[in-house]
């Protein structure tokens, strides 16, 4: 078994103590060493009160591995338009008529 032990560096390049260094735009990973793996020690990230899920620095070690691995985010959905129901209402109110089209003209 112990011909698969590995050096700990491997696995974790960069400390629980040290998981700042994933949003620090100063910090290089060392490119010489054959490093497998990162762990993102989410606890940290937690007791600390930071989101490793927000936009920090592009420059920034996470944002980096966010843009080489994670799909890009959806677009944002479409703003809620309650002011084309309010429209509807008030154009079917003047005419006495019911509007059957989902479609309204954006008056505002």
């Amino acid at each position: 078994m112990e011909s698969f032990l590995v050096k700990p560096e491997l696995f974790c390049e960069i400390d629980w103590f040290d998981a700042k260094k994933f949003i620090d735009p100063n910090y290089e990973l060392p490119m010489d060493k054959n490093i497998y793996a990162l762990h993102a020690w989410n606890a940290t990230w937690d007791s600390k009160k930071q989101e490793n899920s927000l936009s920090y620095d592009p420059k920034c070690l996470l944002e980096k591995l966010k843009k080489q691995y994670l799909p890009p985010p959806p677009p944002p959905p479409p703003p809620p338009y309650p002011h084309l129901m309010q429209v509807r209402m008030i154009l079917s109110w003047l005419d006495g008529s019911i509007i059957h089209s989902p479609f309204c003209i954006n008056l505002i």
